[in-house]
């Protein structure tokens, strides 16, 4: 064997043992897990969890009201049929809707799978988010003109409530495009609740 060989495996020798002793030392240093350390990390997943359901009761409660203020007042009905609805703001107020649809389905199949393009929206094109809430607020105050003649001082929580609760269905459904179809699909349903619904609705004038 020659001396380059034999320095070659003396110096991979003391490589090794350096390796394993910075390992042996740095095992050394770690502090085991103490019983109170323990139980600090079950009370912040209890508290995990007791967040995550408290979120989701009240997303529950939110869509519940929503449900149950579309039901009694048969809400969908009334905007299309009765005669004192306002119909140059309600007109406003279905253009802003399908405005936001359409950012919408450009943000969740148009940029990830026809544009390629992995990024938020917010960051990709920010003017849309902007747009996209200014048609909101827009939408939310021109409904409340619109049903104002027909559902008066009603009007004003209705739409509060009904807009949290539809907003809030999303904690329920997943996070990817499957999730912008439901979310979609929940709003066109809610236009044709009036359908299945047994009366004429209540808050109203008549």
């Amino acid at each position: 064997m020659s001396n380059i060989e034999l320095t070659q495996r003396q110096n991979n020798f003391s490589e090794e043992q350096d390796h394993e002793n910075s390992q042996f030392i740095k095992f050394s240093k770690e502090k085991p897990i103490t019983p109170q350390k323990e139980f600090e990390q079950k009370v912040e997943t209890v508290k995990s969890w007791a967040e995550y359901i408290k979120n989701k009761i009240e997303s529950g409660l939110w869509v519940a009201g929503a449900a149950g203020t579309i039901y009694y007042s048969n809400f969908f009905h009334v905007f299309f049929y009765h005669e004192k609805i306002n119909i140059l703001f309600s007109n406003i107020f279905l253009f802003c809707v399908a405005l936001n649809v359409v950012f919408g389905l450009y943000a969740a199949f148009v940029m990830p799978y026809i544009l390629k393009i992995d990024k938020p929206i917010d960051e990709y094109q920010p003017k849309i988010v902007y747009i996209g809430a200014a048609s909101g607020f827009i939408g939310f105050i021109t409904l409340v003109i619109a049903i104002w003649p027909a559902f008066g001082w009603y009007s004003p929580p209705m739409v509060f409530v009904m807009f949290l609760g539809y907003l809030n269905t999303s904690a329920f459904l997943p996070s990817n495009g499957l999730g912008s179809v439901l979310f979609g699909l929940i709003f066109i349903g809610a236009f044709y609740s009036h359908y299945f619904i047994p009366h004429d609705g209540h808050f109203h004038s008549k």
